[in-house]
């Protein structure tokens, strides 16, 4: 049977453009949570023929423990309900008719922004929200482990909302209830719209009164905190729950949703496994489809222009294909193969870091190598720089230019021995070597002179430019700011710089690491009988991983099925790290050398 026959259709998680839909279903995670945890409500939606015209958009937020750098912090909740305005105008754009859900805290950032929206007058457009429902949320606060997370947890904003008698919290509630739940028409100023709230029957995080707090109902469901927001059929009382809340919905908006035809149905999501503090993979969908990329502020960073640190090489394990397929026709589906037509595989982009120089001030070596790079090619790359002593604003010496190449590496090192010249640390040798400058090529009354200098750190200051290929392919002029220590050293430097559980995983090389228009093929094994669901990861190998790479391609499952079938999973754009390399040694473990062990 040909596919149309079948009526293969896609939902591809993540943020989805919301046009044209009748009804949308938006899920808000809860704290230390991410989108993914609602797999699988989306799953069993994108598989009802009951509600074939609900689209599901998930918002995710930044929640965490602590914050991330000294740049980056963990957004308030009035930052959040912001960002969840933002999402609805956005990404909700063209449905008229909305449900929210909220797990835990994201029940609270729900009222945050219906709170806000109405204090700023805009109560009209809150009429699209036909209903509120709250999963396990701390309406009166958490008693577990508050005094722990009182003192391991005290500057985490988003942590102080789930404390008992929370005032802002508090506030919020009475405003909800005066100006929503208990509305009596549509205002600037109010916005009737109905709430179910419900509890855990195992939930040992928040209790039943915690949940209902001042809403004049509260019913139990089953689970504990997080299995109440994790149905594993369309017979759990948590998806029944929600489904008839959307029924109602939409018939109260005249237009019951019509049920489509048996079909398969497939969810592509990235696997977001995270590895204690390595760098993992988040998706997010756009225009285009499917965006995979690593998620590491770092990155994120350099992908601004921002300032090059003292990162080291940047790592992370190779990413999967979350692939999950529920077989609603009825007949039995075999999934023999997945198909990838490769639009094209290029090297991915610079991944600069800081590096350091290095003179020894006993045999008049000198090492330098201020920018390291891990990533893709930086084409037409320099740097340029003074030097600074670290207790003065003061630049040392004027501006010099490095030409380095595409891995960082300085192609000529006499900008460096003329900067240092500048500074007085030591004049030009007669013939510095272009890898390096060696104790022979500085003179006796120069040798001599290097080590009457008392021992010392300086910086090199500048600005690193090159050009790079972008993930769309489009070539790009980059500029960053960096610097790097400059170490006056005792000893030689020989050693300096050396350097639902898946059923089945699929990790055959399937990606090259450059090329364009070509076809790759996987050979899988997966038999779903009438109406059972099967979930399987694909790893995204490139044939040479060990160098960074970005692949866009259209996945397609070929199965059969009374008859040959494809099923379209949709565009996938990714962006490929090296895997796991050596660490670079800390200068501070080599001998005679006097400076903190944290300056890479």
């Amino acid at each position: 049977m040909a596919p149309e026959a079948i009526g293969g259709q896609v939902f591809v998680l993540g943020p989805a453009l919301g046009r044209g839909w009748m009804l949308g279903i938006v899920l808000v995670h809860g704290f230390i949570s991410s989108q993914a945890m609602w797999d699988d409500f989306s799953i069993l939606i994108a598989a009802d023929d009951d509600l074939a015209g609900v689209e599901v958009l998930r918002f995710e937020y930044r929640t965490g423990l602590r914050r991330q750098g000294l740049l980056r912090v963990i957004p308030s909740l009035d930052t959040v309900a912001d960002s969840l305005k933002e999402y609805l105008r956005t990404n909700a754009e063209g449905v008229d008719r909305l449900v929210l859900v909220g797990h835990s805290m994201g029940g609270l950032v729900i009222q945050r922004y219906l709170v806000r929206m109405l204090t700023e007058g805009r109560g009209r457009e809150l009429e699209r929200i036909k209903h509120v429902a709250l999963l396990a949320t701390p309406n009166a606060g958490s008693l577990l482990a508050l005094d722990a997370r009182r003192v391991l947890l005290g500057r985490n904003l988003q942590e102080h909302q789930l404390r008992p008698l929370n005032q802002q919290v508090a506030d919020t509630l009475r405003a909800l209830v005066r100006d929503v739940v208990n509305a009596q028409g549509v205002s600037e100023r109010t916005c009737p719209i109905p709430f179910s709230v419900f509890a855990g029957e195992e939930d040992g995080v928040v209790p039943p009164a915690s949940a209902q707090a001042v809403f004049p109902d509260v019913a139990a469901l089953p689970g504990d905190h997080f299995s109440i927001a994790r149905p594993d059929s369309t017979e759990h009382r948590s998806y029944t729950a929600i489904k008839r809340l959307l029924l109602v919905a939409a018939a109260e908006a005249g237009t019951p949703i019509v049920p489509a035809s048996g079909r398969l149905t497939t969810v592509v999501s990235a696997h977001e496994e995270q590895h204690d503090d390595a760098v993992h993979y988040r998706a997010r969908r756009t225009d285009n489809g499917l965006f995979i990329q690593p998620a590491d502020p770092y990155l994120a960073r350099l992908r601004a222009c921002g300032d090059v640190s003292h990162r080291g090489p940047v790592e992370a394990p190779l990413p999967f294909l979350d692939v999950k397929v529920v077989n609603n026709t009825r007949r039995t589906a075999f999934i023999h193969s997945a198909r990838l037509l490769v639009t094209y595989s290029r090297q991915s982009r610079p991944i600069p870091f800081r590096g350091y120089i290095a003179l020894s001030l006993s045999t008049g070596e000198l090492m330098s190598r201020p920018v390291w790079n891990c990533g893709g090619p930086m084409d037409d790359c320099t740097l340029t720089f003074h030097l600074e002593h670290p207790n003065s604003p003061d630049p040392l010496t004027g501006d010099h230019v490095l030409d380095l190449a595409s891995d960082g590496e300085v192609l000529d090192y006499r900008p460096v021995l003329e900067s240092l010249a500048d500074a007085g640390i030591a004049n030009i040798p007669h013939q510095p070597s272009r890898a390096r400058c060696r104790y022979r090529d500085f003179s006796r009354l120069e040798r001599e002179r290097l080590l009457m200098l008392p021992l010392s750190v300086f910086r090199l200051v500048g600005t690193l430019r090159y050009s790079s290929t972008q993930s769309d392919g489009t070539r790009r002029s980059v500029t960053h700011q960096t610097w790097a220590p400059v170490y006056l050293v005792r000893g030689g430097l020989e050693s300096l710089g050396a350097y639902i559980p898946p059923s089945h995983v699929y990790s055959d090389p399937i990606l090259r690491t450059e090329g364009n228009n070509y076809e790759s093929t996987v050979t899988l094994s997966q038999a779903l009988q009438p109406g059972e669901s099967d979930r399987f990861l694909i790893l995204l190998r490139p044939q040479n991983p060990d160098r960074p790479s970005t692949h866009d391609f259209r996945l397609s499952l070929l199965y059969e099925s009374d008859g040959a079938g494809e099923l379209d999973c949709g565009r996938i754009t990714v962006e490929l790290l090296k895997p796991p390399l050596p660490e670079l040694p800390k200068i501070a473990e080599y001998r005679g050398f006097i400076v903190p062990d944290d300056i890479i």
